[in-house]
């Protein structure tokens, strides 16, 4: 069990975490059988994909983010991918760079940036965001997995 708290807001939140688990995957949840030929690198995205999916289908949901994007890490270079962690990104205004944050996440191949994360709801990322920092690298394709939910559901994401 764990305590996130937020004193970035108006008023000092908190959210209480704890490993559940229940909290298994489904059995439905089992990578495509084939890449699709109309994914922009549809081979290396299909052997993401199909890391990801042995990564929900290992641990399942109920941990946190950082754990889930060292098993993507750690996955993808069983795979033989060169994948590189991202630690921080910079924040542009302007053109300007006003500085950075934290950033957990991979570029896989040079290629791909892979968002593994644990939240309840997607719709609470901004998406914006990520393409924004796609296109500071000059990377095209993003891959959003979300190991929070029961059934794995990979979301493309276009810069």
């Amino acid at each position: 069990m764990g305590l996130l708290l937020n004193f970035g807001s108006a008023k000092p939140e908190f959210h209480r975490l704890y490993f559940d688990p229940a909290k298994k995957p489904e059995n439905v949840t089992q990578a495509p059988n084939e890449p699709n030929p109309d994914w922009l690198y549809p081979e290396l995205a299909y052997n993401i994909i199909g890391g990801l999916y042995e990564v929900h289908s290992t641990l399942g949901a109920g941990f946190v983010h950082r754990i889930y994007a060292n098993a993507c890490y750690h996955e993808m270079k069983l795979r033989g991918l060169a994948v590189q962690p991202i630690k921080r990104v910079q924040v542009a205004y302007k053109n300007i760079v006003v500085g950075t944050i934290g950033f957990g996440h991979s570029l896989v191949e040079g290629k791909i940036m892979l968002f593994p994360v644990a939240i309840r709801d997607v719709q609470d990322l901004h998406l914006d965001d990520l393409k924004a920092w796609m296109r500071w690298r000059d990377i095209q394709l993003g891959i959003l997995a979300n190991f929070d939910a029961t059934r794995l559901s990979p979301v493309f994401v276009r810069a």
